[in-house]
Parts: C-alpha cells; structure tokens; sequence
C-alpha cells in the first residue's frame, strides 16, 4: 500500500492483538465453567456470548456514572 509503518502503529497493533487474545481466553474459560454446569456444549456456547454481548453492552454505562 505504500504507508509507512511506525513504532506507535506496531505498538497499537500489538497491544490490540493482545487484548482480543486475552479475550478469547477469558471467553473459553467462560465456556468451560458452563459446560461443566450445563453439561450442554452448545447451550454453554450460547450463554457465554450472550453473556458477553449483554456485558459489553451495559460496560460504557457503568463507567459514566
């Protein structure tokens, strides 16, 4: 593409890849917790990203007030 790639750009782009890995674990640990629970892969997946989804959304919120 021709743009040069600075220090700040990799360092975003490494700390940005380390949040969404992070997540990822967070998220199958999550998942394992609820199939041990529920005993249901596919129930627990459900739950988990539901979880998730509703969290992330009410997030920004809290921190307002």
């Amino acid at each position: 593409m021709g743009y040069p790639v600075g220090f700040m750009a990799l360092l975003g782009a490494i700390s940005l890849m380390g949040v969404v890995v992070n997540n990822g674990i967070v998220l199958l640990d999550y998942i394992k917790l609820l199939v041990e629970e529920y005993e249901d892969m596919q129930k627990a997946i459900v739950e988990a990203f539901v979880f998730i989804n509703i969290y992330s959304l009410y997030k920004p919120n809290r921190i307002k007030n």
